[in-house]
């Protein structure tokens, strides 16, 4: 038989070809699996407690038990007690013009929580992910998690007063940030 000059005759691919394609075939992995993890250090460099919606004047002491956990400890003022009266508080207040010195002051509560804070500044590695997509998210992915990991055992303390109605007024970071091991 005579092959058919309208048939299509099946020729074996060229050695030089295999050789490219096995060379490709890592670079083609990589980059698949970057793109479907495109956006994971975005997600993982923004997590964290949002203190700037923990912290606001209309949260009620309920609202901040929600998130912040149980106090570790709480001190009621029998009668409600000028807030530049308070040592720690007065000494707050001179920094924080914004907040009234003569403002009633109903009780205060300790808290200590582990976890993530949000923190503006992780969002740097969003950004070279947003420039670099490939790249962005094999270089900073490790770092991100590594990094989400290692804030994840921090412990936070806080002190936060209350008014006399029951509604937030400040707070004060009492120790720097530990690791709990």
């Amino acid at each position: 038989m005579t092959p058919n000059a309208l048939e299509p005759t099946a020729t074996a691919p060229s050695v030089s070809t295999t050789h490219t394609m096995r060379a490709l075939f890592p670079a083609l992995i990589t980059g698949f699996i970057s793109l479907l993890a495109s956006g994971c250090t975005t997600l993982v460099s923004e997590g964290g407690k949002r203190m700037d919606r923990v912290f606001t004047p209309t949260n009620s002491s309920e609202q901040i038990y929600r998130a912040l956990g149980k106090p570790t400890r709480t001190v009621v003022y029998t009668e409600p007690v000028l807030a530049s009266a308070i040592p720690r508080l007065a000494s707050h207040l001179q920094f924080h013009e914004e907040l009234p010195s003569g403002t009633p002051i109903g009780r205060c509560d300790d808290f200590a929580f582990r976890g993530r804070i949000y923190n503006p500044d992780g969002e740097g590695l969003a950004y070279l992910n947003t420039f670099l997509p490939i790249m962005g998210e094999i270089i900073a992915f490790p770092f991100a998690a590594y990094q989400a990991i290692k804030e994840s055992r921090q412990i936070h303390r806080y002190r936060v007063w209350y008014r006399a109605d029951e509604r937030y007024f400040a707070h004060v970071e009492l120790s720097d940030h530990r690791e709990e091991k």
